[in-house]
């Protein structure tokens, strides 16, 4: 009588486990994906809002720039503030284009880190 037991409740045991750890494994799966594709929409909203811009002093009202500004050191940042006065006394426009391409930059390393690209 006891040869057939432990078999059953094995199998109830592991039709019981296998029926709650399946749909979690799924589940976490899926947020994976969700947040991929998040990151990737994020990414690429970065890059055309980035060029979308002519001069750096309309880009550090963007959105773009308020979420990656804090992902710039400190000396990084107060370069930014000189090439503001810069471009307010009419300085040339290609340091601008240099400073966007720093956020051009800094995208490209979120994109590495977040394993996109």
């Amino acid at each position: 009588m006891q040869n057939w037991f432990v078999p059953l409740i094995s199998a109830i045991g592991g039709g019981l486990i296998t029926s709650l750890v399946a749909p979690l494994i799924k589940w976490d799966i899926e947020k994976r994906k969700i947040r991929r594709q998040s990151r990737i929409d994020k990414i690429k909203f970065w890059r055309d809002e980035i060029d979308q811009h002519e001069d750096f002093s309309t880009f550090f009202r963007a959105l773009t720039f308020n979420e990656l500004r804090p992902l710039f050191t400190k000396e990084e940042q107060n370069a930014w503030n000189a090439v503001w006065k810069g471009v307010y006394l009419g300085k040339s426009r290609t340091d601008d284009r240099l400073k966007t391409l720093q956020f051009h930059t800094k995208v490209s390393e979120l994109e590495k880190k977040w394993k996109i690209i």
